[in-house]
């Protein structure tokens, strides 16, 4: 089929589209074809463009990954100064020269160029480039003469980015590897796997009974916990390699098989007071954690922030992958256990930013701590310093605010505490919110039932309690099931209110803002659980010692 009048794109089942690759390289025509399968023995390679011009062949391969084009000028983007392909770049390189060492083997007497088509982190996206990224193409493309498409690709954020050195540096590597999986295929039999602690992030392992992982390890992939749950295993070495290899070689695969005595580095800490619950297979809060605690301003607020980073932004004036703060959740603990909760969700294409920051400074005022969990909403208050003042010139008044709270010493990082004070069995060597959350909530025998939280006891039909995370709501919207459970998909939410399909159905617009007011809440409501688990472990306060609120009264707030 044609995509646009010059532009061809291969569609149908795997077998159709490399059919209709080879129809199109058979002609004598040149052509630019859209999504090739390129099939050469039992190699397929599908870039994203495939261009045939004067007897010489394009390889295009686009990717969500911001440019430097000043960088590229130079020869250093790609590169490195001693001539190594960068380390970030080497999966979208090598991809590249997987689909031109295929091409090569069709055609090994056709020139071959390559390209990486990416967005540059050195424009901003104008309004024609933002129209397109609001799903208006059909207006996008009206244009009344060829010079406009010409501006058009000139002022646009997408660039070309010639990869031919840097391929050309990974090319004995690909045909290696093409090579060695040819003779795999002839011997009809797989390889005996190589058992490392780089098998921690297989894709193929995925819990499940008989999945990959399993076959490859088979009785070294049972033991739970397993070695693999170690916290920051990586940072255990043995001379110039890893003692997980060395654990892997002897099949101690078991976390329990690893003493204290071999723990060391900037982790130890926390692997010690891992494998001390592990062991004992009880909770551990300690009661250091009491003074920290103690340090604390009431209200204790506890603050979350979403965040989206687009590689075509919608909002004019923006560079891809800019960061759009959308959202924020806050739950304010006061000292007689009063919880209250305030949030703001733009669900507009507008930019969000300034309303964010105004919004914020008005809920939590210029009183009590701050808890966030990690530092992340540091980093996203300074990344909005910053701009503000880029595209400005001038130290307004957010700016002003910005800085006047970064420097107050309100903000604690709830994180930090579980790093150092807090651990469960259950969460493993992991730390996110996800894993305490839960952990908290199981180990606590008052929390289920205080009104401030009730909304999130559940039980499973075998009786069990459910995570807190699995009681946020699923709707149907567009005719799909959909809920919001952790931040990439509030991401996507947000990009549906803003551009999709909530921008144009009221029900959709609705149901969207539901899921993501629930999720961001409960974010919040989890960091406040925690603390109150904390205070009741370490006796700062009882289970039944603070005021009861009616259904009514619970987690009052406002939105936005």
């Amino acid at each position: 089929m044609e995509l646009f009048e010059d532009v061809r794109k291969t569609n149908g089942s795997l077998e159709e589209r490399i059919r209709q690759t080879e129809e199109v390289l058979e002609s004598e025509e040149d052509f630019v074809l859209f999504e090739p399968h390129l099939l050469s023995g039992e190699f397929v390679a599908n870039p994203s463009y495939l261009i045939r011009k004067e007897g010489r062949f394009f390889i295009l391969q686009a990717a969500a990954k911001a440019g430097n084009e000043y960088a590229h000028r130079e020869h250093k983007m790609l590169v490195t100064y001693y001539g190594n392909v960068r380390s970030e770049w080497k999966e979208l390189v090598l991809g590249l020269g997987y689909s031109c060492g295929v091409l090569r083997r069709m055609y090994p007497k056709l020139a071959t160029s390559s390209w990486l088509i990416l967005p540059s982190s050195n424009r901003e996206i104008g309004n024609r480039e933002r129209t397109l990224s609001s799903d208006k193409i059909e207006e996008f493309l009206k244009c009344p003469d060829g010079s406009t498409i010409d501006q058009r690709r000139r002022d646009s954020v997408l660039r070309f980015f010639e990869a031919g050195e840097a391929v050309s540096l990974i090319q004995g590597e690909v045909a290696i590897a093409m090579r060695a999986l040819e003779k795999m295929r002839d011997r009809r039999n797989s390889p005996d796997p190589l058992l490392r602690y780089a098998c921690r992030n297989c894709e193929y392992r995925t819990g499940r009974t008989g999945d990959g992982f399993s076959q490859c390890w088979g009785k070294l992939a049972a033991p739970s916990p397993h070695l693999f749950d170690l916290h920051q295993l990586y940072s255990l070495k043995e001379g110039e390699g890893l003692l997980a290899d060395r654990k892997i070689e002897q099949g101690d695969v078991s976390l329990l098989d690893i003493s204290e005595a071999e723990l060391g580095g900037p982790h130890r800490a926390r692997q010690k007071l891992q494998l001390k619950c592990a062991r004992s297979g009880q909770e551990w809060v300690d009661p250091q954690l009491a003074t920290e605690m103690s340090g604390l301003e009431w209200p204790v607020r506890f603050v979350d922030f979403e965040t989206s980073q687009s590689a075509l932004p919608w909002i004019q004036g923006l560079r891809p992958f800019e960061l759009i703060p959308f959202q924020w959740s806050c739950h304010s603990l006061y000292e007689d256990g009063t919880l209250e909760h305030a949030e703001f969700l733009h669900s507009g294409a507008e930019d969000p930013r300034r309303e964010f920051i105004a919004t914020l400074r008005n809920a939590i005022g210029s009183d009590g701590s701050l808890l966030i969990y990690t530092d992340y909403e540091i980093q996203v208050l300074d990344t909005l310093r910053k701009r503000f003042v880029e595209v400005s010139g001038v130290r307004d008044v957010d700016v002003m605010w910005i800085d006047e709270l970064l420097c107050s010493g309100r903000i604690v990082d709830q994180h930090d505490w579980v790093m150092k004070y807090y651990c469960h069995p259950i969460m493993g060597g992991r730390t996110s919110l996800k894993k305490a959350l839960p952990s908290a909530w199981h180990s606590s025998d008052g929390l289920g039932g205080d009104p401030r939280f009730f909304e999130y006891f559940m039980r499973n039909s075998d009786g069990s309690i459910l995570d807190p995370y699995q009681t946020l709501p699923e709707l149907e919207i567009a005719g799909k099931r959909m809920s919001i459970r952790e931040g990439c998909g509030a991401m996507k939410g947000y990009r549906e209110l803003a551009i999709g399909v909530g921008r144009t159905g009221k029900d959709a617009h609705k149901a969207l803002e539901v899921l993501m007011y629930e999720y961001c809440k409960l974010d919040t409501a989890a960091q406040a659980i925690i603390f109150e688990h904390w205070r009741m472990s370490l006796g700062l306060r009882s289970q039944h010692g603070n005021k009861k609120r009616t259904e009514r009264d619970l987690c009052s707030g406002t939105k936005k």
